[in-house]
């Protein structure tokens, strides 16, 4: 049985609204790290970033599709995507892609009082 989640995707709009739909996720390795993809109709899209990676269309894919097998079209639509473009450089895209996150801010170190109390010299 497959698994869905819901996700949610800008509509291609200037004002960026964003619509929900419905995605099946797999992973995929490439240059040996492991990459999650979502699968919402025919695009290949990546969950940390958003990115939309590839379309899983071809006569390859088609008999696939024929056969319920849409992960297998999916992997099989991202093995040539690296073919084409080598393994180094889809790796570096999506890295790139990935969000960063927030650099840690510090605090201020305040002084540290001294335990003895300062004595008054006065005469």
């Amino acid at each position: 049985m497959p698994s869905y989640f819901n996700m949610h995707l800008n509509d291609g709009t200037p004002d960026g609204k964003r619509v929900r739909t419905q995605c099946r996720r797999f992973s995929h390795c490439i240059d040996n790290v492991r990459y999650w993809f979502a699968l919402h109709g025919n695009t290949v899209s990546h969950i940390d970033s958003g990115l939309r990676v590839c379309d899983a269309t071809s006569a390859y894919t088609n008999l696939h599709f024929a056969a319920q097998d849409e992960l297998a079209v999916a992997r099989r639509s991202l093995d040539r995507l690296v073919e084409k473009h080598g393994a180094a450089r889809v790796a570096s895209a999506l890295r790139a892609a990935e969000p960063k996150p927030f650099p840690v801010i510090k605090p201020a170190r305040r002084a540290v009082a001294s335990a003895t109390p300062a004595t008054n010299h006065t005469l």
